[in-house]
């Protein structure tokens, strides 16, 4: 992994506002609180925010330690690791899997964004004033169908992301960064004021937040662990990536613990958005696409503001789903720049050139009826990605970090924690982890 402009966070908080803006997700926005409802309301948010702590957190700290120890890119960081823990080199395999799942992943935000931006433009033009389900369902599905549209949005997307990633560390990640993340949560916060003005927020919060056991069974754990997992973007190896650049001075443990945080106050934050304006529009809540792109732009078209404050939403899902591709190319163009000895920017032009040429190809593919068959592909990206790969990369992290790596250089990486704390890691990491990798693999077609 190589960066010509620079080989570190230019400070602390850079790094951090990285880690954030790349986590962040799309998943905050369109199924964490969702899930929560339909899943036991406030039992779920608890047993969601223990399987985040005592899971996900644990495993996104494992690839940071090893991003920061070796210095490197995801694949040559786990192969320096295995090869210093007298491990098989074949071990790094795992590290080809992260980057592989950050472009799946990547390659279906971009999909994603070529859909989200017309109805950014459209909200802002008034096209969804006092429009009804029937008609937003209408525009969905025109959007679904214009492949063209879609493969515009998308490669505009992916070639500002390549363009900021060329910059190079500082310049470019960094910049990002602290674009995003306060853009973010100002939006957020505009956003929660409209719905506190116009929304039913008694209505939202008893169906987001009300503890319902009855309605929380073992389909419910397994969705926790599902979405504590993507809440961390955990497997993709962004933690890795971007902890490569970090000062041996840096707290990882609780800087990965303080992003937890961050990205479930999101989550929350955005429920108690979204919810309040769909209830008060009699609507059936929903999650998924569904939720994005027909409930919400309904909620906004009729609602006081609707179309300026809906506007200013979608431009947040923009920089949402910004942050995360940033953060899922720059893992593949670390693996390509490894390889091949190229540059930062060099790299970048070829991710985004191998990106360009897939998006293109998959919208050429069409369905019987002419249809593009983009969504589809999503879908079978979205589970391959979460059910087959990411339970992989988890289990072979755990054996790897917390089984076959020298206990030394990772108490060295985390010299900045108690001892206390590093026991606590590493026996989360041993024996909480793999179970969970198991039972996704096992049971997450069956819920998913």
């Amino acid at each position: 992994m190589q960066d010509t402009n620079a080989s570190s966070w230019a400070s602390r908080s850079t790094f951090f506002f990285a880690m954030i803006g790349a986590t962040l997700g799309l998943g905050s926005i369109w199924r964490t609180s969702g899930v929560a409802a339909e899943q036991g309301g406030g039992t779920f948010w608890i047993v969601y925010a223990l399987t985040l702590a005592l899971i996900a957190v644990p495993l996104v700290l494992a690839e940071a330690v090893i991003g920061r120890t070796h210095k490197a890119s995801v694949t040559a960081a786990i192969g320096d690791l295995a090869q210093r823990s007298q491990a098989s080199p074949h071990w790094e395999i795992l590290g080809l899997m992260c980057a592989i799942a950050a472009f799946g992943v990547g390659l279906g935000l971009l999909i994603i964004s070529g859909w989200v931006l017309p109805y950014a433009i459209d909200l802002w033009n008034g096209k969804f004033a006092a429009i009804s389900l029937m008609q937003v369902g209408d525009y969905f599905a025109a959007v679904l169908n214009d492949s063209e549209q879609a493969l515009f949005g998308a490669l505009t997307m992916l070639g500002l992301a390549c363009v900021l990633l060329a910059a190079g560390v500082r310049r470019g990640i960094g910049a990002v960064a602290w674009l995003v993340v306060p853009a973010v949560f100002a939006l957020a916060v505009l956003s929660l004021h409209h719905s506190f003005l116009v929304g039913d927020m008694m209505a939202a919060g008893d169906w987001l937040f009300a503890a319902e056991s009855s309605s929380f069974g073992p389909k419910s754990a397994v969705l926790a662990v599902i979405q504590a997992l993507a809440t961390l973007c955990v497997g993709l190896g962004i933690a890795a990536t971007l902890s490569a650049y970090s000062s041996d001075r840096l707290p990882l443990g609780r800087v990965m613990i303080g992003v937890g945080l961050f990205d479930i106050a999101f989550a929350i934050m955005v429920g108690v958005i979204v919810y309040p304006l769909i209830l008060a529009q009699d609507v059936l809540p929903s999650t998924g696409p569904s939720l994005l792109f027909v409930s919400l732009p309904h909620a906004f078209g009729n609602s006081i503001q609707g179309d300026t404050m809906g506007f200013l939403f979608f431009a947040m899902v923009l920089l949402v789903l910004l942050g995360t591709i940033v953060g899922c190319l720059q893992v593949v163009i670390g693996v390509v720049g490894h390889r091949t000895g190229w540059g930062q920017g060099r790299s970048a032009a070829m991710v985004g050139v191998f990106g360009a040429v897939t998006l293109v190809v998959l919208s050429l593919v069409k369905l019987g009826d002419g249809d593009s068959d983009l969504w589809l592909a999503l879908a079978l990206i979205d589970r391959l990605i979460v059910l087959v790969l990411v339970p992989i990369i988890v289990l072979g992290l755990s054996i790897l970090v917390g089984w076959r790596a020298h206990k030394y250089g990772l108490v060295r990486a985390l010299d900045r924690e108690t001892y206390t704390f590093i026991r606590i890691w590493i026996g989360l990491l041993r024996y909480l982890a793999p179970i969970a990798a198991v039972l996704v693999l096992v049971a997450g077609w069956w819920v998913y």
